[in-house]
């Protein structure tokens, strides 16, 4: 069954572009969270300490790395 159609007024339109650039912004910080958390990884620092300086669990860290979990 189709979606029914919708056609956002101003300010709905205005929230919804809002959260686009949120979404934008976010995949950014997502990108550059992964860089830092595979440059840490690099310089020997442990999945613990990383996981505690990016305020995530340890098996998300594993996740971003692609290594199992240990």
């Amino acid at each position: 069954m189709p979606r029914p159609t919708f056609t956002p007024d101003e300010a709905q339109r205005a929230t919804l572009e809002a959260l686009a650039r949120l979404a934008r912004r976010r995949k950014k910080l997502d990108e550059e969270a992964d860089a830092l958390i595979a440059k840490a990884d690099e310089q020997g620092i442990p999945i613990s300490r990383i996981a505690d300086s990016a305020q995530v669990q340890r098996k998300t860290v594993y996740r971003h790395l692609g290594k199992p979990m240990r």
